[in-house]
């Protein structure tokens, strides 16, 4: 919406190639994120930022085929980086993100950030 808080950051996110919409003609910003959504925003901001974004998994996830296609890298990037950890061998990529995970993968994020600085 033109105005909001955020206008500003999803145009630079968008002009930027980090975030998508949920189609060619909405975005929808106040709807909830999905695990595999968070991985791949993360990981396209990492490509932004020229971080090393090969696929370093020392693993794989159980639910792997439910992974989207856009974010099976993402996945296996966040999994190989432990930026994003599953629970008993599952990714749950469809699950939201609650805060509390949030929080954790943005401490992960930064700590790989500083690495590079």
């Amino acid at each position: 919406e033109s105005g909001s808080w955020y206008e500003k950051s999803i145009a630079w996110a968008c002009l930027n190639e980090i975030v998508n919409g949920i189609s060619d003609t909405e975005f929808a910003p106040d709807t909830g994120i999905s695990r595999e959504q968070m991985a791949a925003i993360l990981y396209r901001y990492a490509k932004y930022k020229q971080l090393d974004i090969s696929k370093t998994q020392s693993g794989q996830y159980t639910d792997m085929e439910s992974i989207s296609d856009y974010a099976v890298d993402a996945v296996l990037w966040a999994l190989g980086k432990n930026i994003m950890v599953g629970s008993d061998g599952y990714f749950s990529p469809k699950n939201g993100a609650a805060r509390a995970e949030a929080a954790a993968v943005f401490v992960r994020i930064a700590e790989i950030f500083n690495e590079i600085k």
